[in-house]
């Protein structure tokens, strides 16, 4: 019997090639994990669901920008993730936001403000500027909670210490957003649909509030 050594090598190529498309496949969100965590961006949003949900590029198409933000993450996670989710990308700046996460998971404010401190002296280390913008008031009620009442008074006193962090922290700013989105205490009605989470227009406010600053301090 004669061996056709050919065939057998195509039939080879062909099962290498199968092999190795599966595993590309099969590692694919790895992989392309570690791709985009080599990328480098000029600024940088990291924060929780509302920044994962955040769509937006500044209008100067050059300055690169990326949302990072995980639903339900706390600011003692954020803590945990900033190198591999900031750092590496090397951003010029870098807008914070989150605690919200905190108040549902029973973390005493305190706690917060030293997450947050240390989320800027990592950043001020590797010199990226922070930027604090604390988050959004909420609309005072919701399809999911009657009375909000209590939310939004642990984030009036969270911003309060966020913006006395800011100005104890050299080369750190505080950045009000709910100075523009809210109205009477509350998240402005048009902003959101649920009470707590932005809408197009919501995000539409806070994007604008962003672009601002950048054009301000001369981003590029």
């Amino acid at each position: 019997m004669k061996i056709n050594v050919k065939s057998i090598s195509i039939l080879l190529n062909i099962l290498f090639l199968c092999g190795g498309l599966y595993l590309i496949y099969f590692f694919k969100d790895k992989i392309i994990k570690k791709i985009e965590s080599k990328k480098q961006f000029d600024v940088v949003l990291y924060g929780d669901s509302l920044i994962e949900d955040f769509e937006w590029q500044p209008k100067n198409r050059e300055i690169k920008l990326t949302n990072i933000g995980y639903g339900g993450i706390t600011t003692s996670e954020l803590v945990w993730y900033i190198k591999d989710n900031v750092i590496l990308k090397k951003p010029k700046i870098c807008f914070l936001e989150g605690g919200i996460n905190d108040l549902t998971n029973g973390i005493p404010i305190e706690r917060t403000i030293s997450n947050y401190s240390d989320m800027v002296d990592t950043l001020l280390h590797y010199n990226v500027k922070p930027v604090i913008m604390g988050t959004v008031l909420t609309r005072g009620y919701s399809k999911f909670i009657t009375d909000l009442t209590p939310t939004n008074q642990f984030i009036d006193t969270l911003d309060l210490l966020l913006e006395k962090l800011a100005n104890e922290k050299k080369g750190c700013e505080f950045l009000n957003i709910n100075k523009s989105m809210s109205k009477n205490n509350n998240l402005i009605s048009t902003y959101t649909d649920d009470g707590i989470h932005l809408n197009k227009e919501g995000y539409k406010a806070w994007s604008g509030i962003i672009e601002a600053y950048l054009l301000e301090n001369d981003y590029k």
